[in-house]
């Protein structure tokens, strides 16, 4: 039986790219009630997008940048059936004032590797944060699936500069797409992958992974082994039991290595499956000193 569900894996990812990115049926955000969004276009250097949401009344200065998952835009933050609505109803409810959030896009599926991490770094921020007219009090990230990853690498790849950044159900693996088969089998069958998401996990890296090289420089995993501490960013890092892209293993051991490295981390697990977030904590430490 394991040998036919090694030889699925083989066969299903050698011709299982034409659904993996065949587009989704587009999603549109039914927008929260107290939230005001002003949303912004550009082309170059390459084209991307980004919303201003600021909750009505708040005089908080914080600036939390939040990355969408795939098939997203940048109005996915207000969203009110969301997590993102509990967030914002959760602040209300308990009387706190909420941070702005500026959600970025650079299409329906991205990465921030090296090239498009100078993108955000040195054109993005600085003018989502002409259009703000003045500096965040303090810079954190939020990023849900995809989104999660990039939250990830935007921390790692930018030490320091974000005082807290929570990755929310992010699809990470323990193993390179470059490693043997069997070892990515190991992998997929010991976690709570589903083999169609094994296949698009696999599609995808090698979409966005040229090479063992670009993952060791470009992956959360790696990076957070051999990078140096970060005691001044903090993380919340959450993911489901049963979420179908197996995430859980991969994040406990990247907990495991962020706390060993100096870094303080909130680690949240969850019982259910993909994107099962737990949004009082979150809301909470979205605001917390």
């Amino acid at each position: 039986m394991r040998s036919l569900r090694l030889a699925s894996l083989i066969f299903l990812t050698a011709v299982g790219g034409w659904w993996v990115f065949k587009p989704a049926s587009p999603y549109v955000a039914e927008p929260i009630s107290t939230v005001e969004m002003h949303c912004f276009a550009e082309t170059q250097p390459v084209p991307y997008s980004f919303c201003i949401n600021r909750v009505r009344g708040s005089q908080n200065r914080d600036v939390v940048f939040h990355f969408h998952g795939r098939n997203g835009d940048a109005t996915w933050w207000n969203d009110s059936p969301s997590y993102s609505g509990e967030v914002v109803r959760r602040w209300a409810q308990t009387q706190q004032q909420a941070p702005i959030v500026v959600s970025i896009s650079f299409g329906a599926l991205w990465l921030l590797d090296d090239s498009l991490m100078a993108v955000f770094e040195h054109e993005v921020m600085p003018r989502v944060e002409r259009e703000l007219g003045e500096k965040p009090t303090r810079l954190m990230a939020v990023g849900e699936s995809m989104g999660g990853l990039n939250a990830l690498l935007a921390a790692l790849k930018m030490p320091n500069r974000f005082s807290k950044v929570a990755s929310l159900c992010a699809p990470l693996a323990t193993v390179s797409p470059f490693a043997a088969l069997a070892d990515i089998a190991q992998f997929v069958f010991s976690s709570s992958t589903s083999m169609k998401r094994a296949v698009m996990m696999m599609v995808f890296s090698r979409k966005f992974y040229p090479s063992e090289a670009h993952w060791l420089a470009n992956h959360p995993m790696p990076l957070s082994q051999r990078e140096t501490p970060r005691s001044g960013t903090a993380f919340y890092v959450t993911c489901g039991a049963k979420d179908e892209w197996g995430c859980t293993g991969a994040s406990e051991q990247l907990v495991t290595t962020l706390r060993a490295r100096g870094a303080t981390v909130d680690w949240v697990p969850r019982p259910g499956g993909h994107c099962d977030i737990e949004t009082d904590s979150l809301a909470d430490a979205l605001v917390a000193p």
